[in-house]
């Protein structure tokens, strides 16, 4: 059995995304923090982005996990509980 090759970004994208990511959730969170809403409003819109950031994250990692064939949930393909290969 040969393993499949998967192609790896590189080192300058990967940079480029962490950047992106870090950039954005600091401008998020100064303009939250400078917003002028009560406490619970904050909170509701730091919970969104944390959950945003989750859900991008369980997204990416089943896309992973079906093209190298390991087994996952499948619960963003839609097919229950059966392995995704």
């Amino acid at each position: 059995m040969s393993k499949q090759q998967i192609n790896r970004p590189s080192a300058a994208f990967i940079a480029s995304a962490w950047t992106a990511l870090l950039l954005g959730a600091v401008a998020y969170l100064v303009g939250l923090f400078n917003a002028e809403m009560l406490l619970n409003e904050k909170g509701y819109y730091l919970t969104l982005l944390l959950f945003g950031l989750f859900s991008a994250v369980s997204l990416q990692k089943s896309v992973r996990d079906r093209l190298c064939c390991a087994r996952c949930c499948c619960c963003w393909w839609g097919c229950g509980t059966r392995p995704c290969c």
